[in-house]
This record gives C-alpha cells, structure tokens and sequence, in this order.
C-alpha cells in the first residue's frame, strides 16, 4: 500500500481505538509487536517507592484514556483487528502485528511536532513500564524479543 493510499484509509474507515493503537504504534520501529507487550506496559507491576519500599505502580504520566485503553484486552484485539481488516498491519501466525510501512509514514506525517513528542513519550512509557525488574519478577525468554525490538 503506498503512503497516499494508506493516508486516505486510515482517517475515514477506522474507530477511534483503532486511531489510538495506530498513532501508539506508528511510534515504535517497523518490527512485529505483540499486544501481550502493550498490555504488560499498563498493568500495575512492583517497583521501587521513596523510602525503599516496594509497591505496585501503575505506569506513571501514561494518558488516562490510553491507559484505560491499553488496560482492556477486549477493545486492544478490537482495535487490532479492525486496522488488520483495513490492511494497515499485518498479523502474524504467532500473533504479533506489523504495521504497514506506509501507513505509519502517514500517521507520522500528519502529526505536528507537539503531538509526535507526546506520542514518542506515552510509547517510551509503555514500553519502559512494560519491562520487568530482572530481580524483582521473573521474565520468560519468549517476552524477551519483545523488549528488545523496540
């Protein structure tokens, strides 16, 4: 698909979580992701708190609707699916998702320097939030890849 085609699907055939999702993931790099890795991004985890204690903490300055967003598997497959069926990504049978190269130069495009920062910076929490403590929890291999592609 090229860019121009890909920027005049997306606006008028997509719900707005699938908005969402795709201005999320027009962040990362062009690898696969696994919606498993967006999930662990907003899903309260055990960190550090002042006076050396430990507590589960939400993922902090994450926008509210991306993290209500994010936190409902049910709406995170919806969205994914429907800019599958719109063609703006592609899944895989190990169910990992890659947007189509066009369509996140679009997205890109279209997005003033404000709004790309903010997104670069609720990306980098997700994912920074979604990387486990090496002592704290323990983490499997196959979660590894995830980390290590963005």
């Amino acid at each position: 698909m090229s860019e121009a085609t890909a920027c005049k699907v997306h606006p008028s055939l997509i719900l707005d979580d699938s908005r969402l999702l795709l201005v999320l993931i027009s962040m990362f790099s062009d690898s696969p992701f696994s919606l498993q890795f967006l999930c662990l991004g907003v899903t309260p985890r055990k960190r550090w708190i002042e006076g050396g204690r430990i507590a589960n903490v939400a993922c902090p300055s994450l926008a509210t609707e991306l993290r209500d967003f994010l936190s409902d598997v049910s709406r995170l497959r919806g969205a994914a699916d429907e800019l599958e069926r719109a063609s703006l990504v592609a899944k895989s049978s190990d169910d990992r998702y890659a947007l189509n190269v066009a369509t996140r130069a679009c997205v890109l495009s279209n997005l003033t320097p404000e709004l790309r920062c903010f997104w670069r910076q609720q990306a980098f929490l997700v994912t920074c939030c979604a990387v486990p403590w090496k002592y704290l929890e323990s983490m499997y291999v196959s979660d590894c890849d995830d980390v290590y592609q963005y």
